[in-house]
């Protein structure tokens, strides 16, 4: 009897559902949308906003995050709105770690793309 309520309680529930599949499995991941630029919505000196498919998305920043332009370390201030950009989530969810932003727009970098397919 001590045995098989051992066994019990080691073995995953789980392995007792013939057939059924977990809720959290069957739900269809969100796909990213290939090629959509994130760009910034908006920036100031404590929070930067980013548009992100389906929306935007605002972070807080620190006196930890760091900004890059073309590679380079800058200020927040060499940053502006429309800039494509990349950004690292800090240690909490809300707050940015890190910024790299390149000179280009959303629409330089389009229009850039399709001449070069031409």
């Amino acid at each position: 009897m001590l045995l098989a309520v051992t066994l019990t309680l080691l073995i995953p529930a789980g392995l007792y559902a013939k057939g059924k599949k977990s809720s959290k499995s069957s739900q269809p991941k969100a796909a990213a949308t290939p090629n959509a630029p994130t760009t910034i919505a908006n920036i100031n000196a404590n929070s930067i906003t980013i548009t992100i498919p389906g929306g935007t998305k605002t972070y807080t920043v620190t006196k930890y995050t760091t900004f890059e332009l073309n590679g380079a370390r800058v200020t927040i201030d060499k940053l502006s709105r429309g800039m494509l950009v990349d950004v690292n989530v800090g240690m909490s969810p809300n707050e940015v770690a890190t910024v790299r932003a390149t000179g280009e727009t959303a629409g330089s970098a389009a229009s850039s793309a399709s001449k070069k397919k031409k």
